[in-house]
């Protein structure tokens, strides 16, 4: 099986992992509007986008720039300030305002300098009832720490105490049924996610909100068992030194065409997990 990884960089900003094939292309220098489909990929028109994003600029000196998305139906999708004039960078900072295709608020997010969510952020349901209340902080020893403080059904009434703890059993509006347990905010023991529109079933057992192990029933019966991985994922530091130096070298191609012109350069890598 192969994970398929599309990474967006601006030139002078370029950084490069492995790969085992990849092609590179450009669009127009300085285009601010971009078309994209909601799994993340970036379309040429229109018609084949499920949403718009445009970049603005903000005012002289800030050093951000307005992040305005909106449904092909001009109902507005996300607003973010980003770092870089680019959708895909993912540098946000502050508030993160995301809303539902019906226009009711999808969620209200905040970002710190860390570049990661601070204090609480809020998650409603379609029909505009409070879902989920989080907070997000660093404690005393710098350990950033994730706290659920508010879990509610789609009435909007919410399920734990005043310590965050209490049984959770949600019908969402797609079908899916979640029920499991919180204890001071946090999840513990045996949770159950049933998909029935999709006939897929999730049991996953978590200690202190990790998730410990988990099996997945698909919906021909197949049984499949994950786990919490502590080791993250990482490169051999000769592929990435060989990849960072083709793909630069690639990219110089286009510099001509482009007239020393500041443009985006998209790479899409093809990344097995088998090791090489």
């Amino acid at each position: 099986m192969k994970l398929i990884t599309t990474l967006i960089f601006c030139f002078g900003l370029l950084q490069t992992f492995a790969q085992t094939k990849y092609r590179v292309y450009s669009t127009q220098p300085n285009q601010n509007t971009f078309f994209l489909k909601f799994d993340g990929r970036l379309v040429s028109t229109l018609d084949s986008a499920d949403y718009i994003g445009n970049i603005q600029e903000t005012k002289e000196g800030e050093g951000l720039f307005n992040l305005v998305e909106t449904y092909k139906n001009g109902s507005k999708k996300c607003f973010a300030k980003i770092r870089f004039y680019n959708p895909y960078l993912g540098v946000v900072e502050g508030k993160v305002l995301s809303y539902f295709s019906n226009g009711k608020i999808e969620s209200i997010e905040d970002f710190g300098h860390s570049r990661r969510l601070m204090g609480d952020s809020f998650y409603y349901y379609p029909n505009g009832k409070i879902k989920e209340i989080v907070n997000y902080k660093f404690d005393d020893s710098y350990k950033y720490k994730k706290v659920v403080k508010l879990i509610a059904d789609t009435s909007g009434l919410n399920l734990l105490d005043e310590k965050a703890t209490g049984k959770v059993l949600i019908t969402d509006f797609d079908s899916t049924t979640t029920s499991g347990y919180y204890s001071n905010g946090k999840k513990k023991g045996k949770w159950i996610i049933n998909n029935f529109g999709k006939n897929v079933k999730h049991e996953e057992i978590y200690r202190n909100d990790i998730l410990v192990s988990g099996l997945l029933i698909d919906s021909k019966g197949n049984q499949s068992f994950y786990k919490y991985i502590k080791t993250k994922p990482s490169f051999n530091k000769k592929i990435v030194e060989d990849t960072y130096a083709d793909v630069q070298a690639r990219i110089d191609l286009y510099k001509t065409s482009l007239d020393k012109k500041k443009g985006i350069v998209v790479i899409k890598f093809d990344v097995s997990e088998k090791a090489v």
